[in-house]
């Protein structure tokens, strides 16, 4: 006995994609009562460790392991039971890759290795997975299957040293039939894994590249006449008040057999049992619902099916989701309701187990998705988990299933190669029969980034016959006719065999705006979905609030899928080593994770941290941005043309469900007062699609008046959760909306007083029973205190016009490749060119002239970087008062550098000021494009809370809007910062040259001193790192800027 297809060196060959490998099915397991296997189908996935088919046997858990650096130096010996070869324990599901052997690889579009399609490397690590079972004299004179869940990204079986067959396809499960190689007693299972082959040029997805098996291997026992497959299709009329299922189940044996199929409502009441007798080798049959609970993601309600072969004691069952899917009219209609789509992207990741996820971690994501208002997933770029569609299913998610296609690194050539064809064929056939059942997948994707050609018509052609009641996505079909060039109108309008949805990834937003402007239904009707756009890498998602005004008020734009959901970051203990399946894990004594990405262990060519786009960290700790979703993606508005009068208008936007398990409480705070006045309303329930205007006047007393009259005052609504949902809390908020009552009353400049600077020899000193300041040499303010507390300043109060760059502002880890083809994606048109070009960094402000005039400290000064570029001119203007100081300064800034990253002051604070206190917009940080999610109020943080743990360090922590900023050194001392007009300001316990130079978040050193900005512009963020850049409102071009302030102290 030898090694079959390996001699023979099969992963090389694309036409061949498996041999003996058994047609993917969508059966549940079988148990043997209808009892058991209808409470299997109704716990779903988190209650399946309670309730195991006897004819089922999960194989997880240690098995024996050798490593080989290429497939050629395998011994026959690896597959004879009596094999004597030294192996090592392993865990099953699990990559090798991060438990010890070979690394884990990252890139994005270029290949792991040399790119010779169909050609892997001579250095192709190899696993050989052995593990010994014994099978159950139940199960012997009947079929024993083996189910490999994902295997990468070559498969061969063996049984008791025979060849059992092979598998290409990373990402969907393999079964083959081990019924001729069984022995009774003691068998020997061999799995032999290839890291790369021909199908790995169909798999360059954006992610991490692991060697290994990465979901469950199981055993099956199935009777010689059992059910080999389960079709479920349903219809629904036009009014939604009778649906038809058609259930078509082939089977292995002679005709004439029974089955009994029964329905049961979402309730569990029997509706209809019907004795089925097979003919033709299917087992077929049609029910009919009277008046259907639709499912849909706001109300996921599921009927039951059962399946009973009571002669073989073979009963399954499924649950069922009635919907309908269509495209009318521009847009994708769900149980005949246009619903925008409100999606994300996301790939399978785990910060220690890889791409092995756990149901509970599956759970997580749903919930939080679900939490921050997202109503739909896209399987990126590849079919995932089976447990997830169940668990979407149930919680409520739309699915897009995206079938396990990327040829992005020969992006026009391999999708019109016929060698390939059914490769292309195969992964999408297989799919979709194994994920046809779920009500959750109503959109299936081809696959993403493989240009466009023959083999995805062929694709699109065999989906429309199998599957006449869901669209087709697929991105490519859109783009230019060669090449992955930008979009045209003219573009977005082709493809229509290939892609029932006009799905651009990080279009412009004049594009699709455009678009909905020029194309009418009568000659497209497809709607436009953006299958990535709002780019998450670092502190990102700007602009997200702009997206969704145009959506909202489009013709035929529905929304979109962010990319994406995690940093594919992975958690290294102190030696950089993958953690793996241990509880271990570095942290630095600042509580940051020590998470890689790629290059870190070594890996090249690698595409460094483009793995980092999430918008959770890889322990699923939330961003900031995901407080944007939430706000632009909610279903409840309010609105108000006079709020002041306290009128309103409450707007049902959710599809399906009413405002029933809603409730509404207000929050009234001004900046002038610390007192709050909240409460909670009693409204009617309100339909879907409808509105209901109420009134708060009652609650605009004479406390709230008093609040309105002497600053500015802001009313919050929340919409929260009355009752607990299986995917949040009771309370939990699912929209607000904030309202400004009244302005600020303007605040005059004041008269000079007769506390006047002390020229001395060219610095200048004020001393008040309240404060002392100096003006040094510089005119820059070097010291201040108040009395009673000690010095705030460690370093004078200058100007400062630049931040850590973000990375959309350029990406750092990539500066060694900027001359590289392949590379030059990642650098062109990004921001901090000229601001590193023109050293804004190192701005120094010259003093040209300083006077006391008219009681004020007048200095201007010249702004130029180390080579003497003049960028501008800053004036400043103090006034003393016996209290406080007053200041203003003016930036002029000439046309040097066209785009600026902010415009403002910086200054280091003693390391004791460690806390502050602030109005203005929060709780977490905010860009002027990225704000919409951030409420106004009073807030308090410490700098260590100010902190965002982005994996790769970027500028981070500002707040926008604020009215005052209080600072605290944690004893008796404070001082506070009001702004005349409204400001920005971060506190950072990094320095920008810290940021700057690490490249991972928990090998950042703490600053001996704190760092205070105070800004008058700033740029925003955007989605550069792969998108649009900051739009131009949101950017700091040349020009005048203005800040004032006072300075006090605040006890």
């Amino acid at each position: 006995m030898e090694i079959v297809f390996l001699r023979h060196k099969a992963w090389q060959q694309p036409s061949l994609t498996s041999v003996n490998r058994l047609p993917a099915n969508s059966l549940p397991p079988a148990f043997v009562s209808a009892e058991d296997a209808i409470r299997w189908a109704k716990e779903g996935p988190e209650g399946w460790d309670r309730l195991v088919s006897p004819y089922q046997v999960m194989l997880n858990g240690t098995w024996s392991f050798r490593y080989y650096d290429t497939p050629l130096q395998l011994e026959d010996a690896v597959i004879q039971p009596d094999c004597d070869l030294t192996f090592d324990p392993i865990r099953v599901p699990g990559a090798w890759s991060v438990q010890g052997w070979d690394k884990p690889h990252y890139t994005n579009v270029i290949m792991p290795f040399k790119n010779t399609p169909p050609f892997p490397p001579e250095v192709n690590p190899t696993g050989v997975y052995r593990k010994q079972f014994i099978i159950d004299d139940e199960w012997m004179g009947r079929k024993t299957i083996l189910k490999v869940g994902s295997a990468e990204s070559y498969l061969e079986v063996y049984l008791n040293g025979s060849f059992i067959g092979m598998s290409k396809d990373s990402r969907l499960p393999a079964l083959f039939d081990l019924t001729p190689a069984l022995e009774r007693g003691a068998n020997t299972l061999v799995l032999i894994v290839v890291r790369y082959s021909d199908a790995s040029y169909v798999e360059d997805q954006d992610q991490w590249w692991f060697g290994g098996i990465h979901r469950s291997v199981t055993l099956i026992s199935e009777g010689n006449d059992s059910l080999q497959d389960m079709k479920v299709t349903h219809t629904i009329n036009d009014d939604f008040s009778k649906a038809h299922i058609h259930i078509k189940a082939p089977y292995g044996g002679k005709d004439g057999r029974v089955m009994l199929v029964s329905l049961y409502d979402p309730e569990g009441a029997l509706i209809i049992s019907r004795h089925v007798t097979g003919n033709g080798g299917n087992y077929e049959t049609t029910f009919e619902v009277e008046h259907p609970q639709l499912w849909s993601s706001e109300k996921p309600v599921l009927y039951c099916l059962s399946f009973s072969l009571d002669a073989d004691r073979e009963h399954r069952s499924c649950m069922v989701g009635l919907r309908k899917v269509e495209i009318a009219r521009r847009s994708l209609l769900i149980n005949g309701k246009r619903v925008f789509i409100k999606g994300i992207n996301r790939h399978e990741h785990d910060e220690r187990s890889a791409k092995t996820l756990s149901t509970g971690s599956m759970v997580k994501d749903i919930k939080l998705m679900k939490q921050y208002n997202f109503n739909a997933v896209r399987t990126c770029h590849y079919p995932n988990d089976e447990i997830w569609y169940e668990l979407c299913d149930r919680y409520g998610l739309y699915v897009m299933d995206e079938a396990n296609i990327e040829t992005h690194a020969n992006y026009d050539s391999i999708c019109r190669d016929e060698e390939w064809a059914s490769c292309f064929l195969e992964r999408v056939q297989r799919m979709v029969r194994r994920d046809y059942n779920h009500p959750s997948v109503i959109i299936w994707s081809l696959g993403n980034e493989s240009g466009y050609g023959n083999n995805h018509d062929a694709c699109a052609g065999w989906i429309r016959s199998y599957d006449k009641h869901r669209p087709i996505h697929y991105e490519g079909a859109i783009r230019p006719e060669w090449g992955q060039g930008p979009y045209s109108l003219s573009s977005l309008k082709r493809g229509r065999f290939a892609t029932d949805i006009i799905a651009p990834m990080y279009p412009p937003i004049s594009l699709i705006e455009d678009w909905d402007h020029s194309t009418e239904s009568d000659e497209d009707d497809r709607p436009l979905i953006m299958c990535e756009y709002s780019h998450a890498m670092g502190n990102s998602n700007g602009s997200l609030g702009d997206y969704w005004r145009v959506i909202k008020k489009s013709r035929g734009i529905q929304g979109g899928f962010i990319w994406d959901w995690v940093d594919q970051g992975i958690l290294v203990d102190e030696q950089g080593t993958p953690v793996g399946f241990s509880s271990q894990g570095y942290t630095n004594k600042e509580g940051i994770k020590a998470w890689r990405y790629g290059g870190d262990f070594g890996d090249q060519p690698t595409d460094y941290d483009f793995c980092l786009n999430g918008l959770v960290l890889p322990d699923r700790t939330v961003k900031p941005a995901m407080a944007e979703c939430l706000k632009v993606q909610q279903s409840i508005q309010i609105t108000s043309e006079n709020p002041a009068n306290g009128t309103f208008t409450l707007l049902n936007e959710q599809d399906f469900t009413t405002t029933e398990q809603l409730s509404v409480r207000y929050r009234l705070v001004s900046e002038a007062d610390p007192k709050v006045l909240e409460g909670t309303l009693s409204l009617p329930v309100v339909d879907p699609g409808c509105k209901l205007d109420f009134s708060v006047s009652t609650i605009l007393g004479e406390d709230a008046r008093s609040l309105m009259r002497y600053g500015e005052t802001f009313l919050l609504f929340e919409i929260f959760l009355t009752e607990p949902t299986a995917w949040a809390e009771a309370g939990h908020v699912v929209a607000w909306q904030q309202f400004r009552l009244s302005q600020a009353p303007k605040k005059a400049f004041p008269v000079p007083e007769a506390f006047l600077a002390q020229d001395r020899e060219g610095t200048y000193v004020v001393e008040t029973e309240a404060y002392r300041a100096l003006i040094g040499k510089d005119g820059l303010l070097h010291s201040l205190s108040f009395a009673g507390q000690k010095e705030l300043l460690a370093s004078p109060l200058r100007v400062n016009l630049f931040r850590c760059p973000t990375e959309n502002d350029g990406i750092k880890t990539l500066q060694a490749n900027t001359d590289e083809a392949e590379f030059a994606f990642y650098h062109e048109n990004k921001a901090f060119g000229p601001w590193f070009q023109h050293k804004l960094d190192q701005v120094d402000t010259v003093l040209e002239d300083i006077r006391l005039e008219e009681g004020q400290l007048c200095s201007q000064h010249r702004l130029e970087n180390p080579d003497k570029e003049v960028l501008g001119t800053f004036i400043q203007h103090w006034v003393f008062s016996s209290d406080k100081l007053h200041y203003q300064c003016t930036f002029d800034l000439n046309d040097t550098v066209g785009d600026y990253p902010r415009v403002g002051l910086a200054c280091e604070l003693e390391r004791r000021w460690s806390a502050c206190r602030y109005f203005g917009l929060g709780p977490h940080e905010n860009y002027p494009d990225r704000k919409d999610g951030a409420i106004m109020g009073e807030y308090h943080a410490t700098v260590d809370e100010l902190y965002v743990p982005y994996i790769v360090p970027q500028d981070y922590g500002m707040h926008t809007a604020l009215k005052r900023l209080d600072l605290y050194d944690g004893n008796t001392g404070s001082v506070q910062i009001s702004g005349e007009s409204p400001f920005s300001f971060a506190f950072h316990r990094y320095s920008m040259g810290e940021l700057w130079d690490k490249l991972h978040a928990d090998k950042l050193e703490l600053s001996a001193v704190h760092h205070l900005y105070l800004d008058a512009a700033v740029r925003g963020v955007g989605t550069a790192t792969c998108g649009p850049d900051t739009l131009q409102q949101y950017r700091v071009p040349s020009g005048v800027y203005h800040l004032s302030f006072t300075i006090s102290s605040s006890r």
